[in-house]
Formats: C-alpha cells, structure tokens, sequence
C-alpha cells in the first residue's frame, strides 16, 4: 500500500507516547499518587493499549477496523471476525442478491444477506447494509462503495491502488 508508511507512522506514535506515559507514571508522581495516575492514563488511552481505538483515517469508513458482528453461517452461529483469513483482502458484499465480481484469486469475497434463502452468510442486522467493503488483511477497511457502485470501482483499477494485481 502506498500509503503504508504515512498512514502508520503517527498510529505508531502515539501507542509509543502512550506506552511512554504509563511507564513514567509508575516512576514519577508529583502527589505522589502513581496507580490513580496510571488507572487515568489507562482511561484516556485504552483505544490504544487495546487496539479498537486505533484508526488511520479522519473521516468515514476507510481506516477504521471493520466491524465484528454476530451473523448465521447456514444454521450455525459465528462472528465475522471468524470468517477473515488475515492473510487475505475481503471484499464483502452487504446485498440478498447474487452479485459477482472479477477479483484477484488473494482477495477473498463474502457476500452477507439478510435472509438465509438468499446467501450463505446472513444477518437482519447488518451494519453496511447496500455496501461492499475492502477489508485489508489486519481487518480494517480499505474502502466502501455502494453496492451499485462496486462493478465500476472495480473496473477503474481501484485493487491495483492498493498494490492487488488484477
């Protein structure tokens, strides 16, 4: 990904500086109050000590990490959390209809109903309803096209951008 390096490195930072922080604060205190200081850094940056605050974007979709839900596999239960590869791109489709796409065979794409005679995949309840969302490989989004939208963004080269040959 081109934008790799810029994208990481102030994410980097500031789990650095956060790190940092609590490390001082169990060595300095001018209250001498050192575990009230650590348990409010603690509050301030739990996005960063547990990762789900983490985010490379400033605004929309793109950039923040793709949402865990609960969805029915057939007539199991599981999360889609469970269905990432993490070695894979994702490219899901949020639709009860069939929809195919031409995509690199390293981009897995899962397509989530909201019915189970529509799709393998299905919830009532999805959270990009009318969506396809990229899903890179440590499971944040890419990109979110509407659905209607995906055969053109596709066909502009969009997989290219992000290093996919296609």
């Amino acid at each position: 990904m081109k934008s790799y390096h810029a994208e990481r490195q102030p994410v980097a930072q500031s789990v650095i500086d956060s790190s940092g922080e609590l490390v001082r604060s169990t060595k300095f205190s001018a209250t001498n109050t050192h575990a009230q200081d650590y348990v409010k850094i603690v509050e301030k940056r739990s996005g960063n000590i547990t990762g789900m605050g983490i985010r490379y974007s400033e605004e929309g979709l793109a950039g923040t990490r793709m949402w865990d839900f609960v969805l029915n596999q057939g007539t199991e239960i599981t999360r889609v959390y469970s269905l990432l590869d993490y070695a894979r791109w994702t490219l899901f489709l949020f639709s009860d209809d069939e929809c195919v796409v031409d995509v690199p065979p390293h981009v897995h794409v899962i397509r989530i109903g909201t019915q189970s005679e529509n799709a393998q995949h299905w919830t009532r309840h999805a959270p990009y309803p009318g969506q396809a969302v990229l899903v890179r490989p440590d499971a944040y989004i890419e990109w979110v096209t509407p659905l209607h939208q995906v055969h053109s963004v596709l066909a502009e080269g969009v997989l290219a951008e992000f290093n996919l040959p296609h």
